[in-house]
């Protein structure tokens, strides 16, 4: 492993453990247990939904616990935790 891949994958998980990175998975992990369950039942994977049930539950809840708030609470709790993070909420890597 290179040294600028041993820092992307520093930075990555940086990124994961801040709160608009466990946002975004969360996030995501809604959309693909949303779309999986949309398929014909043969096309459907019981097993990847049921582990990605488990992270969504029990390690990235945000977007559940966000989605049927008010957008404006979501921005201001996102900005005040990287703001404490020590990270300008304003950059992103986008």
């Amino acid at each position: 492993m290179t040294k600028d891949m041993v820092k992307d994958a520093q930075e990555a998980g940086e990124f994961l453990s801040s709160m608009r990175g466990r946002y975004i998975v969360s996030q995501a992990l809604h959309i693909a247990m949303k779309e999986i369950n949309s398929r014909p039942a043969n096309l459907q994977e019981p097993s990847n939904v049921e582990d990605m049930k488990y992270l969504y539950d029990n390690v990235f809840p945000l977007y559940r616990e966000f989605r049927t708030e008010d957008i404006d609470q979501l921005k201001m709790a996102l900005v005040e935790k990287a703001s404490e993070d020590g990270v300008d909420p304003h950059e992103t890597k986008d």
